[in-house]
């Protein structure tokens, strides 16, 4: 999980230091042992060890957007508490429907749309607002798409990899990309 989190920060680095996109810090600190496990207790969950890793870490991130057309990269990621108590009001607001299944037995990794539910199934783009949608098989595989993708989040693709595809690590095009034909589906226009 180390080296796909180096590789995510460098990303952001270069981004910077070009003016690609203006970005904002939106740091993951690094959750503690403790509150890992309070928030696999709390939901009655056994994370992945990739998230648990991922969690323990932390990551210098950031968020940041194209004007017209809209775009955007980064997103604002969860730390143990947060991602306990951010699931638990999504859990309170689900029905019976697959969300619901989704998020009962997954925790919440960001907070705003798209927001990505780690499950026992894998990564989804999940809202209540659109329909649940799966995107990769693991969170490793998550992070490894989305920064293949130019840490791409939300918008108009092509705006943002117009962007950052100078700074883009890893070697899945984005016709493969698993994120951002899943983004592309869920959001087809």
């Amino acid at each position: 999980m180390n080296d796909v989190s180096e590789r995510i920060e460098a990303l952001f680095a270069q981004v910077t230091d070009h003016q690609a996109v203006e970005l904002y810090s939106e740091d993951l600190e690094p959750s503690s042992s403790e509150a890992i496990e309070a928030l696999e207790a709390g939901l009655g969950i056994e994370l992945p060890e990739d998230v648990r890793s991922w969690l323990s870490r932390g990551l210098k991130g950031y968020t940041g957007s194209i004007e017209e057309p809209f775009a955007q990269i980064g997103f604002a990621f969860l730390d143990a508490s947060r991602a306990l108590e951010h699931t638990k009001m999504l859990r309170e607001n689900a029905g019976d429907d697959e969300h619901g299944r989704v998020i009962k037995n997954g925790v919440a990794l960001t907070y705003e749309e798209p927001e990505l539910v780690v499950s026992a199934e894998g990564v989804h783009h999940f809202s209540f607002r659109n329909p649940l949608l799966h995107v990769t098989s693991s969170w490793s595989e998550f992070l490894e798409h989305w920064l293949a993708s130019g840490a791409f989040a939300a918008g108009d693709f092509d705006a943002a990899w117009e962007k950052t595809q100078p700074f883009a690590k890893g070697d899945v095009a984005p016709e493969k990309n698993l994120w951002v034909t899943a983004y592309k589906k869920q959001f087809p226009g």
